[in-house]
């Protein structure tokens, strides 16, 4: 899969250069060029940018506080516009969406400090591949990088960028992540990936997934209406909520989650069951 790379100004550069190194870490087969570290001197480069977005299946142009009014990037952008289309994004960083001039203000915006935006758009490179990633492998290198690569990010604001050689050798440290994450895309593709938070009981943990998909299913319906399931084996969590209090004689599932392996870190999936009609 071809990628597009924009930047201009060094923070510009900075970013663009952490996608360069994290994105075919996270989706293989990514391969990403990089305007300006490809031309030799003497070189005519007007055309070049050009020439690489008609043959990139995906085009990113990444922004800054520093770049957001500069022409070049204008350039590019439109280049990337005439060649992408609908598959341009625009990555943010330190930037808010309401913030972009006219005509960056109506393409599609990535928040690369976010987790769920930037999963999204990890998502939509995989779909882009030759043969893509099997999803519960990609969520699983997309939460054991999210840290460093993270990190990555917030330091291009300061002028310095975490290399593969200052990296334990090339080796990433895969940092667990804090809280449940829990994958929406069965129940409704825009709500993307949600982190929760560790909750003091299993009825507190389902209330707050329950919140986010309020508008799909009614109220006390888990394990009827809707169910979470393990991502990366497919198993249900069927013994959760009413169906374990009610059989012990519980108003509410008071378990802590550690207590039925809800540890940190664990990736769910939600989904829709069938409804029953009597």
């Amino acid at each position: 899969m071809k990628l597009f790379l924009s930047w201009s100004k060094p923070a510009g550069r900075r970013v663009a250069l952490v996608l360069r190194e994290w994105l075919p870490i996270l989706v293989p087969g990514t391969r990403a060029w990089m305007f300006g570290d490809e031309i030799g001197p003497g070189r005519p480069w007007g055309a070049r940018p050009c020439e690489a977005a008609e043959k990139a299946d995906l085009g990113i142009v990444c922004v800054t506080a520093e770049n957001l009014d500069d022409p070049w990037l204008g350039f590019e952008a439109g280049a990337l516009a005439g060649a992408c289309g609908p598959r341009l994004r625009l990555v943010l960083v330190g930037v808010e969406p309401d913030a972009l001039p006219e005509p960056l203000a109506h393409l599609g915006t990535v928040l690369l400090a976010d987790y769920g935006s930037t999963w999204k758009l990890v998502k939509e490179l995989n779909r882009a591949a030759g043969e893509p990633v099997a999803h519960a492998h990609l969520i699983g290198a997309f939460q054991s990088a999210w840290p460093e690569f993270e990190d990555a990010v917030a330091r291009t604001h300061n002028g310095s960028i975490t290399a593969s050689s200052e990296r334990s050798h090339g080796h990433s440290r895969l940092i667990e992540p804090s809280g449940i994450v829990v994958d929406f895309a069965d129940v409704d593709a825009v709500l993307g990936v949600v982190r929760f938070e560790r909750a003091e009981t299993v009825a507190l943990l389902l209330s707050s997934v329950y919140g986010t998909i309020d508008a799909h299913v009614p109220p006390f319906s888990y394990g009827t209406r809707w169910e979470l399931y393990d991502l990366r084996t497919g198993t249900p969590l069927t013994r959760l909520g009413s169906a374990w209090a009610v059989p012990n004689g519980r108003n509410v599932d008071d378990r802590a989650p550690e207590a039925v392996g809800l540890h940190d870190g664990r990736t769910l999936a939600a989904r829709l069951l069938p409804a029953h009609t009597g």
